[in-house]
């Protein structure tokens, strides 16, 4: 299936999410390639933020090309700026600069695992109740909220920007302590990364919507040989 339609057709917010180990930024990152395609003759670009050590250590995957796509594989990747981002100070920089860009802003930011400059240590210091109170928080957990805050922010002014056409989205390691309803307020569209074992000892990855938990859907399928 065609990668660039997992995240529908609207723009907004989205986080990917799912355990560790589960290819989620070869999954991006084909999705940003596969966006790329189809803005080379354009002058839109897509921006793929991740730290630079962690990205060179364990490069993406990317589906192998044809002989005649080769040439036009060339031309997306220039399409595709990386960011490198090795701190959340810098993260935070990143994103408030983006208000300086005006229409410049683009396509699509794609901030990959978000867990490497902030997690949640304690989620109950957070109560995603009707009228989202909180207690009393860890350093660390302001950072979370500040972070999810400004992706959210962030997010809706490239909308005002661009007229909706525009996406932001979060890949993220899954916990068991830290329970997916904490993004709710932030991000608005929830996906989760799941995986099963096929034949010929191939682990096979499927995203399903959060909100089908009781009927899942599977909106996209890949996997890693």
């Amino acid at each position: 299936g065609e990668w660039r339609d997992v995240f529908g057709q609207r723009g907004g917010s989205f986080l990917l999410l799912g355990q560790p180990e589960t290819h989620k930024t070869s999954f991006l990152f084909n999705y940003a390639y596969e966006r790329a395609e189809r803005i080379v003759q354009t002058n839109q670009v897509i921006w793929f933020v991740s730290s630079k050590q962690r990205i060179q250590s364990n490069l993406p995957i990317l589906k192998k090309p044809s002989k005649q796509d080769e040439k036009p594989r060339e031309e997306a990747m220039k399409k595709i700026r990386m960011k490198y981002v090795e701190d959340v100070q810098s993260l935070w920089f990143l994103l408030l600069n983006i208000h300086k860009r005006g229409k410049k802003t683009p396509e699509v930011i794609i901030i990959d695992n978000l867990s490497f400059y902030v997690i949640l240590r304690n989620h109950s210091t957070i109560t995603p109740s009707r009228g989202h109170h909180y207690n009393k928080q860890t350093k660390q957990d302001s950072k979370f909220i500040k972070t999810l805050a400004l992706i959210s922010d962030t997010a809706e002014y490239c909308m005002r920007q661009r007229n909706g056409d525009f996406k932001l989205i979060v890949g993220n390691d899954a916990t068991n302590d830290t329970p997916s309803n904490i993004y709710d307020r932030w991000i608005h569209n929830i996906l989760i990364v799941k995986q099963r074992s096929i034949e010929n000892q191939t682990t096979e990855f499927f995203v399903t919507a959060h909100a089908d938990s009781s009927n899942e859907k599977i909106i996209a399928k890949y996997s890693i040989e």
